[in-house]
């Protein structure tokens, strides 16, 4: 799983989030965490496929995907993930114009994120700019 996680970022990173490579690397991960229990790396498999999908338009499937991240970051109860998933469903609800669902997610995305001590989080996710960017974008 964390060999496919690589392989997807790495490929958005050079080839960019389009390319049928990444939909292959990105669709074989979500299978790998078909067969794990539920963990971060499946969190952030599933954050790669809903990046794929919002990028590709096809914005019910991602939603859908989104939710399912949010659902599992809940039980795990971790607040990188629970930080995670808020913005990558409330993104989605935002490119979707579900605008108010949109704003209540990403303010709770950002209470996560203040929360966090780690300076890196949003370079994992690479969510740093939009982070800072998020609360006059909101207003």
């Amino acid at each position: 799983l964390a060999l496919q996680i690589g392989l997807a970022q790495a490929l958005m990173t050079i080839r960019g989030p389009l390319v049928p490579e990444v939909q292959d690397a990105c669709v074989r991960a979500h299978e790998l965490c078909q067969r794990v229990d539920e963990t971060p790396q499946v969190i952030q498999a599933l954050w790669y496929l809903t990046s794929f999908y919002g990028c590709g338009c096809e914005l019910d499937r991602a939603i859908a995907l989104a939710n399912q991240m949010l659902t599992m970051s809940e039980r795990l109860g971790e607040p990188v993930s629970l930080a995670i998933s808020f913005w990558e469903l409330g993104w989605l609800q935002y490119n979707a114009g579900e605008f108010f669902k949109s704003r209540g997610n990403l303010e709770q995305s950002l209470g996560y994120f203040a929360q966090q001590e780690s300076p890196d989080i949003g370079f994992v996710y690479g969510l740093k700019r939009w982070v800072r960017s998020l609360p006059r974008r909101l207003l």
